[in-house]
């Protein structure tokens, strides 16, 4: 069975995690009660940074480069986009507001959009956000209750992660349903490998988590990796050969580090 190839102690109530950066340094968003902050984690030595207080209502972070970061904003009917500036001492620069409350956000490769999935008992869309002017670019409906998305490696499309373990693709530009899979009940992640060929879907069946790898060109689950109880997010390293399991609790926090060299991913 694939090990961890390390475990990084973090902060109490880990939430999610950005993707790591070039300069090795990987951001985790924390919090309980009504206090949500940001820490940076240098991956090479294990160490916990500075921290970035953000607002209660956080759920949800991304980033695109070293220096530019999203965080998703959810309260009981609204949501929203904040934007910083990381060299800049985490200051919000630009605040993006949407419909409903965000769910997930993701920063696509072009290094400028991010998609926030964000959404209530009516209706559920992927808001299309650019982080140079600061506006919304396109609101994609998506399935009810959708639990999170992560655009194509081209970002012509957005794989939609459902409730009942389905996985559908939609094209941004027309809201069309591309395709659809499953993927196994009680998912609640996604992550999507640089090759734009592979799905990762953290999934959470109860005695055990684990991690389905999904082939896009079969739609099917190839293989399945081990992950730790209590895993609330994963994230790939930027060359695809590691896996970052997120792992949050009240009482304690940690990233768990799996090498899919090893696996032949």
């Amino acid at each position: 069975m694939l090990k961890p190839s390390e475990v990084i102690p973090g902060p109490k109530g880990l939430v999610g995690g950005a993707p790591p950066q070039s300069n090795g340094v990987m951001l985790l968003l924390a919090g309980t009660g009504v206090t949500r902050n940001v820490r940076t984690l240098t991956l090479d030595s294990g160490s916990l940074g500075r921290v970035w207080p953000v607002s209660s209502s956080a759920v949800a972070i991304a980033q695109s480069n070293p220096d530019l970061v999203a965080v998703g904003l959810a309260t009981t009917n609204t949501g929203a986009v904040e934007f910083a500036r990381a060299a800049s001492r985490r200051t919000v620069v630009a605040t993006v507001p949407l419909g409903a409350p965000v769910r997930s956000v993701t920063a696509g490769a072009d290094g400028t959009t991010f998609y926030a999935l964000n959404g209530n008992t009516e209706s559920t869309t992927v808001s299309v956000v650019n982080s140079r002017n600061h506006t919304v670019v396109a609101n994609v409906p998506v399935p009810l209750g959708a639990l999170a998305a992560t655009p194509s490696a081209n970002e012509s499309s957005i794989y939609v992660l459902e409730p009942d373990g389905k996985v559908s693709e939609i094209q941004v530009a027309t809201g069309k349903v591309l395709s659809a899979f499953d993927i196994g009940s009680d998912a609640m992640s996604l992550a999507l490998g640089p090759n734009g060929t592979t799905l990762y879907v953290l999934r959470d069946p109860g005695a055990i988590s684990e991690v389905g790898v999904v082939n896009l060109t079969t739609e099917s689950v190839e293989r399945t990796l081990p992950a730790p109880l209590r895993c609330v997010a994963i994230e790939l390293s930027p060359d695809g050969t590691s896996l970052y399991d997120i792992v949050g609790a009240a009482a304690y926090g940690n990233v768990q580090i799996y090498r899919l060299t090893a696996t032949k991913s």
